[in-house]
C-alpha cells in the first residue's frame, strides 16, 4: 500500500470533493496545498516547511504503483505535476524527515 514510512498511523490523508477546490494539510513542520483539485490538466503543489531538510514527492495510483518520484526538492517550493495522468484518482505523497502527508488527487477530463 502507501505506507512506506513508519509509523504508518501518523500519516495525514486528505481529499477534495468539491470542484476547483484547494486542499491544504498541515503536519508538524510540513504544510502542503494542492490546487486545483479536481483538475482536468495538472496539479500545483505548494510545499511549505519550517525545516530546511529536502522534500520528496511521489504520485501513486490507487493500486500503490509509483508514477512520479521526485527527490531533493527544496522546502518552500511549488511543484506542477500530473499533466500526463489519465482520468482517475491518485495520491500525492510528500515526505520530509519522518513527516509524511498524503493528498488525494482527482484527475478529470
Amino acid at each position: 500500500g502507501l505506507c512506506g514510512v513508519d509509523p504508518c498511523a501518523a500519516s495525514l490523508i486528505a481529499g477534495a470533493t468539491t470542484p476547483k477546490a484547494s486542499v491544504s494539510i498541515t503536519g508538524g513542520e510540513l504544510r502542503v496545498q494542492v490546487a486545483p483539485n479536481p483538475s482536468p490538466d495538472a496539479f500545483t503543489l505548494y510545499i511549505r516547511s519550517n525545516s530546511n531538510e529536502p522534500v520528496s514527492l511521489r504520485v501513486l495510483d490507487v493500486s500503490g504503483k509509483v508514477l512520479t518520484n521526485l527527490n531533493n526538492i527544496r522546502p518552500n517550493s511549488t511543484i506542477r505535476t500530473g499533466e500526463s495522468l489519465s482520468q482517475g484518482i491518485y495520491f500525492a505523497e510528500v515526505l520530509q524527515n519522518k513527516e509524511r502527508i498524503v493528498l488525494k488527487l482527482m484527475k478529470t477530463r
